[in-house]
């Protein structure tokens, strides 16, 4: 597993979060009504606009880093 961002989709709402290599959650935001606001927290590490590609991402120090979508809504709020 390798490190990355994820945007995350909860019954709360939106909310960001980096998972380090070895599987643990080791930063995240607060929740959020718009992915786009969570979208845009990752961006303080980077030098520029999330972009949105078929594997979305950030540039953080100069290197590109995926962003992964998450979905952990329970069943009844699909």
């Amino acid at each position: 597993m390798s490190d990355r961002f994820e945007i995350v989709h909860t019954d709360a709402g939106w909310h960001a979060r980096f998972r380090a290599a070895n599987g643990r959650v080791v930063w995240t935001t607060e929740s959020y009504s718009r992915r786009r606001t969570a979208a845009s927290a990752i961006t303080t590490f980077g030098k520029g606009p999330l972009h949105r590609t078929v594997v979305p991402g950030v540039y953080v120090n100069g290197e590109w880093v995926e962003v992964r979508d998450v979905d952990e809504r329970t069943e009844a709020t699909r």
